[in-house]
Order: C-alpha cells, then sequence, then structure tokens
C-alpha cells in the first residue's frame, strides 16, 4: 500500500521513507501482519478450461504451449493444474532384455 500510496501521489517522498523505516523498525516490510492468518484460495476455474481444452480436443498440450509463450511450470502453478500437466515430451520407454534361460 506504500508503494501504491507513492505512485498516486497520496504520501510524499518523506512520508514514503519514514513509512518504510516504520516498517523495517517493526520488522514488517517483507512479511506483514495476518499474512499466515489466512489461507490462500487455489486458483480452479483456469485449470478446469484448460482441461477441458484439452480433454475435448480443442487444442492439444503442445498448442497451449505455443500460444502462451510462457513457462509451462509457471502455467501450471497459477493455473492449479498438477505439476507436468502441460508436458508435451514423451519419454521412451526401455524394457529389460528377456533372459534367454526363462
Amino acid at each position: 500500500m506504500v508503494y501504491r500510496s507513492k505512485d498516486l501521489n497520496i504520501i510524499t517522498d518523506s512520508q514514503y521513507s519514514y513509512l518504510f523505516r516504520q516498517m523495517s523498525i517493526q520488522r514488517i516490510r517483507k512479511v506483514e501482519p495476518l499474512d499466515n492468518a489466512f489461507q490462500v484460495a487455489r486458483p480452479h476455474v483456469l485449470g478446469e478450461a484448460i482441461r477441458m481444452l484439452v480433454d475435448h480436443g480443442v487444442c492439444t498440450r503442445s498448442q497451449i504451449e505455443q500460444r502462451l509463450a510462457l513457462n509451462l511450470r509457471d502455467v501450471e502453478s497459477l493455473c492449479g493444474l498438477p505439476e507436468g500437466f502441460l508436458d508435451t515430451k514423451v519419454v521412451p520407454m526401455k524394457f529389460r532384455a528377456e533372459n534367454a534361460n526363462d
């Protein structure tokens, strides 16, 4: 709020500096009071939309990757998708050779 107040010219430069000094003294500059008191809601609507696109054949995972042009791990995290959901790489399977004695 201090940054935004400064950007909107609601507070002066000296007020801005004073508020940051006070926050540092109270050790709330990086972690504000009540930050850990409330659980952050997990996103699900956007993730469900991406699942529907893939499940109904509207877009493939690689098309989603190309169109978004973002890090897929970030997209999965922001959309509440399980890690690896948007992976498009195929991992070859290696089978053990059967013994001739069996």
